[in-house]
C-alpha cells in the first residue's frame, strides 16, 4: 500500500522529514510526505483554499495515475478534500480533520476541538461539522495561540508553553462546555509531540 500526505503549504526537507518520521510507523504502508511549491503560510480560510486548489489537484491526479492507494490532505482544514474527491475515483481522499472528528462523534456524545487561533477557523470547523452531520455533538470550539506558535517555532520551550496551554483548554472545554474528548485540530501537534505531552499532563491531573 502507497500513502501520499500532501501539505498544503511549503515545506523545508527538514520538516518534511520529521513528518515521515512521525507519520511512518503509524501504519503499514509506504509513506511519501509532499508539500505545494507555493502557496500562503497557513491553509486557514476558504481563501487559502483556492489558491493552492490547481497545484493540489494536479499533485493528486499524478498520485492516482502512479498507483497510490490514499492521499491525505496534509491539513486538518481539509482543504479541497470535497473537490478532490470527485476528481479521483482510484484513489481515497482522507481528511484529517474530518477523520478526527467523526471518531470523536462516535467514541462520545460531546466533544470540543482545540486549534490555532486564526481569524476563519471557528467557521471553518463550523462548516465541517455540519457537512458531516455531527454539529450537535461539537461541545466548542477553542482557539488557542497563533499558528506561528506551532509551525514555526520548534524549540523544547514551545512545545512545553503551547503544551500547558493545550491542557487548559481541554480542561476548560470539560468542565464548562461539557466534553467528553478533545481533538487537537493540527497535524502540528502530534508532529511535535504535543499530543503526548498534553495527554500525560491530563492524566496527572485527573483528566
Amino acid at each position: 500500500m502507497k500513502i501520499m500526505i500532501c501539505r498544503t503549504n511549503r515545506a523545508t526537507e527538514e520538516v518534511l522529514q520529521m513528518q515521515r518520521d512521525t507519520f511512518s510507523p503509524l501504519v503499514d504502508a509506504e509513506v511519501v510526505v509532499t508539500a505545494l511549491s507555493k502557496g500562503p503560510d497557513f491553509t486557514v480560510s476558504e481563501y487559502d483554499e483556492g489558491l493552492i486548489a490547481p497545484e493540489m489537484f494536479k499533485v493528486a491526479k499524478e498520485a492516482e495515475d502512479q498507483g497510490y492507494d490514499a492521499f491525505i490532505v496534509g491539513s486538518c482544514c481539509d482543504a479541497n478534500a470535497r473537490p478532490l474527491k470527485e476528481l479521483t475515483s482510484k484513489m481515497a481522499i482522507v481528511e484529517p480533520g474530518g477523520a478526527a472528528m467523526h471518531v470523536a462523534a462516535f467514541l462520545v456524545d460531546k466533544f470540543s476541538v482545540l486549534t490555532i487561533k486564526e481569524p476563519n477557523m471557528r467557521a471553518m470547523i463550523d462548516k465541517s461539522a455540519h457537512r458531516l452531520g455531527i454539529s450537535s455533538k461539537l461541545a466548542s470550539i477553542h482557539l488557542v495561540q497563533p499558528a506561528s506558535d506551532v509551525v514555526i517555532r520548534t524549540d523544547d520551550e514551545m512545545r512545553s508553553r503551547v503544551s500547558q496551554e493545550m491542557a487548559d483548554a481541554a480542561k476548560e472545554a470539560c468542565d464548562n462546555h461539557g466534553a467528553q474528548a478533545v481533538v487537537m485540530y493540527s497535524l502540528a501537534y502530534q508532529r511535535l509531540g504535543i499530543v503526548d505531552r498534553v495527554r500525560k499532563i491530563l492524566a496527572q491531573d485527573g483528566y
